[in-house]
């Protein structure tokens, strides 16, 4: 029971650093043109 938690918890730490690298890699560039994107789309 305690090895299967403490996988759980190894594969959500996998998951959520996935994620934010996913996150800072979309949002980096969007930021460095957010002056771009932001009157075009609105």
């Amino acid at each position: 029971m305690t090895s299967r938690l403490r996988a759980v918890v190894a594969a959500v730490f996998v998951v959520f650093s996935f994620s934010f690298g996913a996150v800072v890699v979309v949002t980096a560039p969007a930021s460095a043109h957010s002056d771009c994107f932001r009157p075009c789309r609105f």
